[in-house]
């Protein structure tokens, strides 16, 4: 399965590893895939909430202040982080927000949407203290037009449930879609 991650979405990635190491955990967490997405400061992600009146710098603060930074951890290279169970199921669910919204590539609107379809994780609850849920969170997107047409039927084909290698290409033949232009 081609996932596509939007060249936001790699940046994005990158300042997720850089967050681990600075916070100094050994895997990525949900938590590191939001500070990475608010370190970006751009994306449909970071406009949806600047437009729900959410300042995205004290967003990153409430996320810091809440995780446990470990001062003693080893000096681990980008290439030593793993990801979570959860951040990939985080990853896995973006997949399907992004066949949910007829988009071309996965962006921070689809791992933020993810995010708050979990609500075991520090992102969610600090959202929903400042009142924001996953609707709140599409309905605006929505509103924006950035590029969207929602499916009328929003349920997951088998494949896409049970497919677990988001990081590299399937093993499975594609099928021939026509794409959108962009």
């Amino acid at each position: 399965m081609k996932t596509g991650f939007s060249n936001r979405m790699k940046d994005v990635f990158t300042f997720v590893r850089e967050e681990v190491i600075r916070l100094g955990h050994n895997s990525i967490r949900v938590e590191h895939l939001f500070l990475g997405i608010l370190r970006d400061g751009g994306g449909s992600a970071i406009e949806v909430l600047k437009n729900l009146d959410v300042d995205p710098v004290d967003l990153k603060t409430i996320i810091e202040n809440t995780i446990k930074i470990n001062l003693d951890s080893k000096n681990l290279t980008s290439n030593e982080i793993s990801f979570s169970k959860q951040a990939e199921r985080i990853l896995k669910k973006s997949i399907l927000e992004r066949k949910n919204l007829i988009e071309d590539e996965i962006k921070t609107i689809h791992v933020l949407l993810s995010i708050l379809l979990d609500d075991n994780n520090i992102v969610t609850t600090t959202l929903k203290h400042l009142h924001i849920d996953y609707e709140l969170i599409l309905e605006e997107y929505q509103s924006l037009n950035i590029n969207i047409t929602s499916k009328e039927n929003d349920s997951y084909s088998e494949e896409d449930i049970n497919d677990d290698d988001i990081f590299g290409p399937s093993n499975t033949p594609s099928s021939t879609k026509e794409k959108a232009p962009k």
